[in-house]
């Protein structure tokens, strides 16, 4: 009976360290170290119904971020109408750093992204990741304008590269659209 305990005691001793050498690490959540921030949101056209027009996000990740950024997330408000049902096309969704360091408007280097469209959000993800230290535009094309006149909030949120990312809230990017008598 001694022995047995004595090799039961040692067979329990071995099976209590072996799952801990086999099991890897916890993948722990990852958020940048500071904010990003959303420096501009515009339209092309600002006219209700107005068709085809291009709405630019722009986004900074500063140096102070200290990771790099993974993913956007835009939710396409669903509170205009036909605007909301309106989604852009995975081929009309375009990122690129800005040439003009002073604005989104001139298209300089283009990044390599994989759009997803799930409901109501625009899912692009960056391949590779874009480092901290950079201004980067998102840019949807052939986007159809609200019915309504108003205020349309588009939900900005960010996701860092890494194994389980932690979302980050970035903004509201607020387009103003307004009636030109009759709209197009």
């Amino acid at each position: 009976m001694y022995r047995c305990s004595l090799v039961g005691l040692l067979s329990l001793g071995l099976l209590l360290n072996l799952p801990a050498l086999a099991m890897p690490k916890p993948e722990y959540p990852v958020a940048f170290a500071a904010a990003l921030h959303l420096d501009e949101a515009l339209t092309v056209m600002d006219t209700i119904r107005y068709a085809p027009t291009t709405y630019q996000f722009t986004v900074s990740i500063p140096v102070s971020a200290k990771q790099s950024l993974a993913q956007l997330t835009i939710t396409i408000p669903d509170d205009g109408g036909s605007f909301g049902v309106n989604l852009p096309r995975i081929q009309d969704v375009y990122a690129y750093i800005p040439a003009n360091a002073a604005g989104p408007r001139n298209m300089g280097q283009k990044l390599t992204i994989v759009t997803q469209i799930v409901g109501q959000v625009v899912h692009v993800k960056f391949e590779p990741p874009v480092p901290p230290g950079q201004q980067i535009t998102l840019e949807m094309q052939q986007m159809r304008n609200p019915e309504s006149s108003g205020v349309y909030l588009f939900e900005i949120n960010a996701l860092a590269a890494a194994v389980n990312p932690i979302a980050q809230f970035v903004g509201y990017g607020r387009l103003t659209f307004r009636d030109a008598g009759g709209g197009h």
